[in-house]
């Protein structure tokens, strides 16, 4: 380097070839800057496309995930209409039950009437049969009183004969 007094002086030769060289320097290093934002700009586009496949992979499970919760509110609805019909059947059973117990009720009161009355009746039967045995022995009596007065009043011996009134 050739230098002048006092200071260093450069010579146009060498400042255009340290310019250039500079200049050189400069461009490698904006062409990194740029080959490296390239890169970051190819990531980011790989990311975002990763991310794209990602949500191109969760809408089908989403609407898996959302169709099996219809499903199961479905069978939940379907359920609770079959417990609510369920319990209208087991309330109408229920009194179909209570009517059918008070029929028996009615049934048992009056099979317990009518066997009630056909024990009177019989009671009745066998007391009528029993006033008729009964008059019929106090008319048998009276007839041998009367037969055996006759006998004594005829002066026969008692003889007991019955009447042909009919007995």
């Amino acid at each position: 380097m050739k230098t002048l007094g006092t200071g260093n002086y450069i010579t146009p030769g060498e400042y255009s070839k340290r310019s250039e060289a500079t200049q050189g320097r400069i461009r490698r290093n904006n062409l990194t800057v740029l080959e490296l934002k390239e890169k970051q700009s190819q990531n980011l586009v790989t990311a975002e496309q990763v991310k794209l496949q990602a949500s191109q992979y969760k809408i089908p499970q989403a609407q898996a995930l959302l169709d099996k919760e219809i499903a199961v509110t479905r069978k939940n609805y379907h359920d609770a209409q079959k417990a609510k019909v369920d319990a209208v059947t087991a309330g109408v059973n229920v009194r179909i039950a209570q009517q059918g117990q008070s029929k028996a009720q009615i049934e048992l009161s009056y099979a317990q009437v009518d066997n009630r009355l056909t024990y009177l009746q019989r009671q009745a039967q066998l007391t009528g049969k029993a006033m008729d045995l009964s008059n019929l022995l106090s008319q048998n009596s009276e007839k041998s009183a009367l037969l055996s007065m006759q006998g004594r009043l005829i002066g026969q011996s008692r003889v007991v004969t019955p009447l042909k009134s009919g007995l």
